[in-house]
């Protein structure tokens, strides 16, 4: 009967050698003898178990060629050491389900071979390319067959990978030819194709592959221009680097090491981006014993930028926020790096690469964070600080949403106000945050000149009008004339419209009860006392409200105006701070009231304060400082209250029903608050205190049409119902704001009906006819009304703006 002798695993090895006359024409190829290698291979296939004998026969093979080597490197030893290295790899190719039982063998065997072909002696380049080649191919081949899952439950076998990668490291790094380079991507181009970078596996083997990859794109091995434009040429096929050139130049080799970077971006997942980006931040910042790269500002913008140009778009977004993350949570990190993640951002932001997933809120949020401890830390950095404030406009100039911009100023506040409750910070320091921040909102505003942010933004930001510190209010209305004022200019470009009366009343009412408080600051307590500065900006960002809310602006600022007027009619004569206190607040009352009658095309008003007002404050206008358009650390001079022109400030009565009753006979200002006089008769003549201002803000008040008859077959409301003649009760109006009722669709007919019995004036005709009031007013104080006609509004904004620029009229 045949049977099959069965095969001693030694003699199937052995028997691959060729003779000892054959070693010495073994070259180039140093094969094993294909016969008996098939059926070593048989062998193995048909019983994997004894692989681990034929591992360890293997093992012992090496570590005895390896010494002969060391004795003597002659063409024999090199030949049985080549051949060793062939039978492992013949059985890492065919035994694919025999992974861990090759692992000692695998791990051991290579380690072996790459003592055997390194360098002797201080040329630390002659490496025997000829057995790192074929230990590149063997580890690409281990590694490409391995099932992801055993490379997480086998540690053996990933222990075995990782300490053949670790010895293959020296290949690739220090002063070696470019076909050493070129051999050793041979085997990481194994590995980025393995399942093994797409297990937990992946941040051990990409902390030792990635600094030898960037250290042969970077600079100092070509330079940039030429890395940037193989770059280009990624996507084209590149041959094998079993098969590169044995003279291969730099640019070859950049090229290859730029594929495989590539190779494994494109295939990371949002998790493994980060920790690529990390040991990238890892390398610049020369914490892989290398130094620092920072110094080389385009190279490392570039590469921050290369790794979203080259991963998934869906992941994408994990760079930017991992750069604004080691911006914020990085202790002690030089400015130079700081300015070069900002500028990386900007960078990535211009490149409009798309970016799916990118959260612009926690990116801005980042940036403030960063901005703040920056600032607390340090506010004369000058360049770190406008380096984060650039990088915040072009953070708002990649758009991802129609409201984007809208979001970002809102973004501001409650920075803002944490910085003012925060007890553990010192005024300079609150005042250098806020000076930052309030810098980014105007930064914002002039770079981003042809978007139109609602004025409803700024709710809540009138809080700093409170502050105890008087560079906060001063920066605070600063910022919001600047605002103001491109809005301004956005409606006369016709980019943006006029803002309607129930888009921005809610926070014009809480601006206006914050500046009434912060005029009587002083007047009637003992807290400090609101400087001049306060009443010139003020006065300038009611100016620019009138012009871009002019209806909602005088709704909500003729009542606190009024209101003011009342409290500092009383004479002053002990005190010259307060006297001129009260003859400054006096000044703005009347400065307000030219502005809106300029607007408002009321001439009345306009000869009325020529007549009984200039007169009795002339030079009072406070001066506006002049700031910075930037971030300016330095110290403001605000002037206070003391000594000056006068001793005194006698008692002044308002004509309050006159100005009244010419503000509600304004047809124009009925029409477009849709009401009648009679409303705004009301709504001017109401009680107003500063807490019933803030009500209003909630309920976002406004005067409603009381018709001055009832129409047949029209029944009125109750909550419609006046108590009187004269006067309506405010909670009335507030319920029926909050519940309209039915009469509403009778509006437009109603407000058609009133305007029959109160017809329309031109602006022209205004002007050379001064309101019924007016014209019955008697006193010695009265002027020839030809005199009134001549001062009109140009002598009057010239008295209480000190000849500023007068803006046309907005009807």
């Amino acid at each position: 009967m045949w049977c099959i002798r069965k095969e001693n695993h030694k003699k199937l090895v052995d028997a691959c050698y060729p003779d000892k006359k054959a070693l010495a024409n073994a070259a180039p190829e140093f094969r094993p003898k294909s016969n008996e290698l098939g059926r070593l291979v048989y062998y193995a296939q048909s019983k994997p178990a004894k692989l681990s004998k034929l591992g360890r026969y293997l093992i012992a093979r090496a570590a005895t060629e390896s010494r002969a080597s060391s004795r003597s490197n002659t063409t024999k030893t090199k030949a049985l050491f080549m051949i060793t290295l062939g039978i492992l790899q013949e059985l890492l190719a065919s035994c694919k389900t025999g992974h861990a039982y090759l692992a000692s063998a695998f791990q051991n065997v290579l380690i072996c071979a790459l003592s055997v072909a390194a360098p002797r002696g201080s040329d630390a380049s002659t490496w025997d390319l000829d057995i790192c080649q074929r230990v590149a191919v063997s580890y690409a081949l281990y590694v490409q067959s391995m099932p992801a899952s055993e490379v997480d439950t086998d540690e053996g076998m990933t222990h075995a990978v990782f300490q053949v990668l670790s010895e293959m490291q020296r290949l690739g790094q220090g002063k070696v030819t470019e076909q050493a380079r070129l051999v050793w991507m041979s085997g990481v181009d194994g590995l980025t194709h393995s399942p093994v970078l797409t297990t937990s596996a992946f941040p051990r083997f990409l902390s030792l592959v990635l600094p030898n990859l960037l250290d042969i794109v970077s600079p100092l091995h070509v330079p940039l221009e030429k890395t940037a434009d193989l770059s280009q040429e990624i996507d084209a096929d590149m041959p094998p680097l079993q098969n590169a050139p044995s003279n291969a130049v730099p640019e070859y080799t950049t090229r290859a090491a730029l594929k495989l970077i590539w190779n494994m971006l494109h295939r990371t997942d949002a998790t493994q981006l980060r920790i690529f980006v990390m040991n990238t931040l890892a390398y610049l910042d020369g914490e892989c014993q290398r130094p620092s790269s920072w110094e080389d500002n385009e190279w490392s913008l570039w590469i921050l930028a290369l790794l979203v140009q080259w991963s998934p778009p869906t992941s994408r977004y994990i760079v930017p926020h991992a750069l604004v993350q080691s911006l914020t949570m990085t202790k002690n990190a030089s400015n130079l790096r700081k300015t070069r993640l900002l500028q990386t951002m900007h960078v990535i932001l211009e490149r409009r690469t798309d970016i799916v997933g990118l959260n612009m809120t926690d990116l801005l949020d980042g940036h403030v964070y960063f901005l703040l401890s920056h600032v607390q830390a340090n506010p004369y950095d000058l360049t770190t600080v406008q380096a984060t404030i650039d990088a915040i406009c072009h953070l708002a100039s990649y758009t991802v949403y129609s409201d984007q911009l809208d979001d970002f100023v809102e973004q501001f506040t409650p920075h803002m106000l944490r910085v003012l409750q925060d007890s553990h910070l010192s005024d300079d320091t609150k005042t250098h945050s806020v000076n930052a921040l309030l810098a980014c909102i105007q930064a914002l505003v002039r770079t981003h000149t042809q978007s139109h942010v609602p004025l409803r933004t700024w709710s809540s930001t009138e809080a700093l009008l409170s502050s105890p510190i008087p560079a906060v209010r001063v920066l605070y209305l600063h910022t919001l004339h600047v605002y103001l004022q491109t809005e301004a200019w956005l409606i006369e470009q016709g980019v943006a419209k006029r803002e309607p009366v129930s888009e921005c009343i809610s926070f014009l009412h809480t601006l206006a009860s914050h500046m009434h408080r912060l005029a009587m600051q002083g007047l009637s307590d003992t807290t400090k006392s609101s400087t001049p500065t306060d009443f010139a900006l003020m006065n300038q960002v009611v100016h620019m409200i009138l012009q871009v809310a002019p209806t909602a602006g005088v709704l909500a600022f003729v009542p606190p105006l009024l209101a003011l007027a009342q409290e500092t009619s009383a004479p002053v004569v002990s005190n010259s701070a307060l006297v001129h206190h009260t003859l400054t607040c006096r000044w703005f009352v009347g400065a307000v009231f030219a502005q809106i009658s300029n607007v408002w095309q009321q001439q009345s008003i306009l000869d009325y304060l020529h007549v009984h007002h200039v007169p009795t404050l002339r030079d009072m206008a406070p001066m506006a400082p002049d700031l910075s358009e930037s971030y300016d650390p330095s110290p403001l001079e605000i002037p206070h209250f003391g000594s000056g022109l006068y001793s005194e400030a006698p008692a002044y009565a308002w004509d309050t029903p006159f100005l009244i009753e010419a503000l509600s006979s304004n047809v124009a200002l009925q029409k477009l608050a849709h009401v009648n006089a009679k409303s705004l008769q009301s709504w001017f003549q109401r009680q107003w205190t500063a807490s019933s201002g803030e009500v209003d803000a909630a309920t976002s008040a406004r005067p409603i049409f009381v018709p001055t008859t009832t129409p047949q077959g029209l029944s009125r409301a109750p909550s419609m119902s006046p108590s009187d003649d004269t006067s309506i009760d405010v909670r009335t109006l507030r319920m029926a704001l909050s519940q309209p009722s039915a009469e509403d669709g009778k509006m437009s007919t109603l407000l058609r009906q009133e305007s029959c019995r109160s017809p329309v004036r031109s602006p022209a005709s205004l002007s050379s006819a001064p309101s019924t009031p007016m014209t019955s007013r008697q006193g010695s104080h009265m002027m020839p009304m030809s005199d009134a006609r001549t001062g009109g509004v140009s002598a009057v904004l010239d008295r209480y703006t000190s000849g500023r620029t007068k803006r046309p009229p907005y009807i």
